[in-house]
This record gives C-alpha cells, structure tokens and sequence, in this order.
C-alpha cells in the first residue's frame, strides 16, 4: 500500500498514548495495556521495514530499497514483524536480562498477541472493507 496513513496513525496513537502515560503512568500501573499497544500501533510502524534488506546475496549484490522512501507499507509485514520483535523480546532477550523465565512472563506475550489480533480485527473489519467496496455503477442507457 502505497500510504502515509499508517504511519501517521501509528503518531497518533503514540502520541495518545504518551498522554495517558503523562497522566496516569501507565507502564506502573497496568503495564499489561502497555503490551497490548505495543502489538495494536507497532504493526503500523514494522509494516515499513523493507524485508528485501534481508535477502543478503553478498557486498556485491546488496539489496538497494526505495520501498521505505516510496512510503509501501505491508500489511503482513507489519504483523509478522512485530510477532517476532515480541517473540524474540519476550521469549528470548527478557529471560536473559532480567532473569525472569518466560513461562513466568508469557502473559506479556500473550498480551503482544492480543494487540496484534485487535489490529488484525480492525485492519480487516475496516481498512479493507473500504479498499474492496466497488465504486457504483453507472446507469447504463
């Protein structure tokens, strides 16, 4: 999709969601929320990475992309991106740093997984329901 919107919906929510963060310190208080926007607004964002980056053939063949300059976002991209920027984050990179096993944690994920099924919903029930809506007909004479 050749579309500024998402990233300017993922601003708003960030936005958005530094305001509550002012107000009501969030990440103390209901840090599961925090997860379930990360896996809601991070899709809009990952959706940008241009996966032909990792399609490494050699210094000779590096991979130019103007996919991110063009503005392309992907919708499969953006979801499977942010499961496995959560995955690795909460399965592999938490344990380690913090010491804390995932199966003691895996509600953050869980949560992670929340978000990006509500994004899934919502992408679904309205973004490609206004893209697949046929323009009207003309009257034919």
């Amino acid at each position: 999709m050749h579309s500024k919107r998402p990233f300017q919906i993922f601003l708003f929510l960030s936005f958005l969601f530094l305001a509550v963060q002012l107000t009501t310190n969030l990440i103390v208080s209901n840090y599961l929320l925090v997860h379930i926007y990360f896996g809601m607004a991070f899709p809009l964002l990952i959706g940008y990475f241009p996966w032909s980056l990792l399609s490494w053939r050699g210094f000779r063949k590096l991979p130019i992309n103007i996919d991110f300059k063009l503005g392309i976002w992907s919708f499969r991209v953006g979801v499977i991106g942010t499961f496995l920027v959560s995955f690795i984050n909460e399965a592999i990179d938490d344990p380690i740093q913090n010491g804390i096993p995932f199966l003691e944690a895996w509600h953050h994920f869980a949560a992670d997984m929340f978000g990006i099924f509500i994004f899934a919903l919502a992408y679904f029930t309205v973004i490609r329901r206004k893209r697949s809506v046929a323009p009207s007909r003309r009257a034919i004479p």
